[in-house]
């Protein structure tokens, strides 16, 4: 999904014209257009911080007898648990927030103009 924006901060306009219509906006302008993706819940689980907080609960139960706790765990069953989870989190829980994935700076131009005022 493409958005626009007048401040490249604030992406609230589905298009070109809808940015046009509701600014005061000039010829040679410079707005904003960017590609944004939805969120997945996936994309917000990190499987190092995941054991990183089972070694630091296992630390505060047992003190200093778990100072290797997680350390058995390879990389290939890291990657296959977190594959498990993410795939869970993906189909059960939605994220409503959407990142950004490619932001470009547009110049406005008077047929950009002219064209928003034949539609407004």
């Amino acid at each position: 999904m493409e958005l626009w924006s007048t401040d490249g901060e604030n992406f609230n306009y589905y298009n070109l014209v809808e940015l046009i219509a509701d600014n005061k906006l000039i010829v040679g302008q410079t707005i904003y257009a960017a590609e944004f993706e939805k969120t997945k819940a996936g994309d917000l689980f990190c499987i190092d911080e995941f054991f990183e907080n089972l070694a630091n609960r296992g630390y505060d139960e047992y003190g200093e007898y778990a100072w290797d706790f997680c350390g058995d765990v390879t990389p290939e069953k890291k990657a296959h648990l977190e594959k498990i989870i993410t795939d869970w989190l993906n189909a059960n829980f939605e994220v409503n927030n959407w990142s950004v994935k490619k932001q470009r700076e547009y110049i406005l131009t008077q047929a950009d103009i002219d064209s928003a005022s034949e539609v407004f």
